[in-house]
C-alpha cells in the first residue's frame, strides 16, 4: 500500500539476476539459484527466504509417443533416482517426492506414500517388458535452459533411465519456447514445475485431475 510503483526485471541468464540482486539493482530475486543460496545465508545485506513447497514434477505424452503406454510411464517412475536429483539439482536443499505433490512438512502428508515409487531397478525392467520394449527405447526429454534447476533435473533423469535401457536426447530450448512447445503437445515427456496457491490438497487438484 505504501508502494506508488513496482518494476519487474526479468533476467534470462541466472548469474546476472544474482549480481543485479548483490549490486542493489533489485531489491527481492525470485528464483534464486540453488548453488547461489549459501552465499546469500552468508550475507551482511541480503536475506534469503527459503520454503520446501514449490516442486518438480515429470509430466508425459499420454496421447502420442511410448508413453502412451502406462506400463512405459511406471517404468520411469520406478527408474528415476529422486535422491539424486535433490542433490544435483537443488543441492541438497529440498526432499524427494514419492509420487504425490505433498511436502513432507503438508499436514496432509501421508508417510504411507514416502515408499510408493521407491526405486527399483528390477521393478522398472519388469514394467518395460511388459510395455513390449523389454530393451528400452530412444525418447526425448522437454526441459529448459532458462532454470537451472529444470536443465539438471533433466541431466539427472537422463542419467537415471541409462541403467533400463531408455536412451534419453535432452531438449532445453529457451522458456518460452519451452512453454509453446508443452501447450501444444509437442514433447515425450517434459519436466516441469509449479506450487500450489497454499499448503491444502484442494490446490493441487488440477495436477490429479485436471477438468
Amino acid at each position: 500500500p505504501g508502494i506508488k510503483k513496482l518494476r519487474f526485471v526479468a533476467y534470462q541468464d541466472e548469474s546476472l539476476r544474482m549480481a543485479a540482486l548483490d549490486a542493489g539493482d533489485v531489491d527481492i530475486a525470485e528464483y534464486v539459484p540453488w548453488q547461489s543460496m549459501a552465499g546469500i545465508e552468508k550475507s551482511d545485506k541480503l536475506k534469503l527466504d527459503a520454503v520446501d513447497g514449490p516442486f518438480l514434477y515429470i509430466v508425459f505424452n499420454t496421447q502420442a509417443g511410448p508413453f502412451a503406454n502406462a506400463k512405459l510411464r511406471q517404468a520411469v517412475a520406478y527408474a528415476v533416482d529422486r535422491e539424486a536429483i535433490v542433490e544435483g539439482a537443488f543441492i541438497g536443499r529440498g526432499s524427494p517426492l514419492a509420487g504425490l505433490p505433498f511436502s513432507t512438512n503438508s499436514p496432509y502428508y501421508d508417510p504411507k506414500m514416502a515408499d510408493h515409487f521407491k526405486r527399483d531397478l528390477d521393478k522398472a525392467k519388469a514394467l518395460l517388458a511388459e510395455g513390449g520394449q523389454p530393451n528400452g527405447f530412444k525418447t526425448t526429454l522437454l526441459a529448459t535452459s532458462t532454470y537451472g534447476m529444470h536443465k539438471d533435473a533433466a541431466e539427472v533423469m537422463q542419467q537415471s533411465l541409462k541403467p533400463i535401457g531408455i536412451e534419453v536426447t535432452l531438449a532445453v530450448p529457451d522458456w518460452a519456447s519451452r512453454v509453446n512447445l508443452g501447450n501444444r503437445g509437442q514433447y515425450e515427456f517434459a519436466v516441469n514445475g509449479t506450487a500450489g496457491d497454499f499448503n491444502d490438497p484442494d490446490a493441487l487438484t488440477s495436477l490429479m485431475a485436471s477438468g
